[in-house]
């Protein structure tokens, strides 16, 4: 009897759930090649995966598939990082992990973005079939396909980096990050639209968010710096202007400045 319970203990030992991680290709904008940034991130995949199990300790049975941001200084050090996650602790997570990282250096290093395909072992339900048309932001809000028409090269898809912003008041930046982050694919729509219908836009690769937020969360002024078209520049201020983000503790308002950083992957044309 004893053998026989150890043999079921170990068969069901062996037949539990074991979480992955799946490195997609990297896109790296800058002065180093994305075959030595993807060794460097490969280290890392046991941390990056710890993230994820204690993701699953609270919520069980769960895939995902997260966008992990970084820029990488001339010295090899990882600067700012960010996540496209909602959910803070496993955002905060994967960025600690990336702030870690350490890169040869290069003459003026680069932008950084890694999509991490997790899966948690458990069986999903059938989904259904993806949407043919699904691409960027813009032709997800548009229903316009990517490409400028027949013998055009096909347009870049963008990755919208949020650096860390700076802000003066009583409002902590964290708070601020958080808001900008659920609003995040209406103001990389400006961006992938204006690539859309511009290709060279792609030499415009960031700009600064600048605005305000008034004792009620609201935004009274917001602009946008370096950004060479205007109609870019007027779609993320406008865009930027309907988010409502936390109060200020002291009910005064907050200034904000909040840099972007666009990472494009350019596909082969065909």
């Amino acid at each position: 009897m004893a053998v026989a319970g150890l043999m079921l203990l170990t068969r069901a030992a062996s037949a539990a759930p074991r979480p992955t991680l799946k490195l997609e290709p990297p896109t790296v904008n800058g002065g180093l090649d994305p075959d030595v940034v993807a060794p460097v991130v490969a280290k890392a995949v046991p941390a990056l995966l710890a993230c994820y199990k204690a993701k699953l300790a609270k919520t069980p049975g769960v895939d995902a598939t997260e966008t992990l941001m970084f820029a990488i200084a001339p010295d090899g050090k990882v600067g700012d990082t960010d996540a496209a996650t909602w959910d803070d602790a496993f955002s905060a997570c994967l960025t600690a992990v990336a702030a870690k990282l350490k890169f040869p250096a290069s003459h003026d290093g680069a932008a950084v973005a890694y999509e991490l395909v997790y899966a948690s072992g458990v069986a999903a339900k059938p989904e259904p079939a993806p949407d043919p048309d699904a691409g960027p932001v813009y032709a997800q809000l548009t229903g316009d396909s990517p490409g400028m028409g027949a013998g055009e090269p096909p347009t870049p898809s963008s990755t919208l980096f949020l650096r860390s912003a700076a802000v003066t008041g009583q409002l902590a930046p964290l708070a601020v990050r958080r808001a900008l982050k659920r609003h995040r694919a209406v103001v990389a729509y400006c961006y992938e639209k204006a690539l859309f219908m511009t290709p060279a836009m792609a030499n415009t690769r960031g700009f600064t968010l600048q605005f305000t937020i008034r004792g009620d969360g609201a935004v009274g002024a917001s602009t946008v710096t370096g950004a060479v078209d205007p109609e870019l520049a007027e779609c993320s201020a406008d865009a930027v202007a309907k988010i409502q983000f936390p109060k200020p503790k002291d009910g005064h308002e907050v200034t904000v400045s909040a840099p972007v950083t666009y990472i494009l992957a350019f596909p082969a044309a065909k």
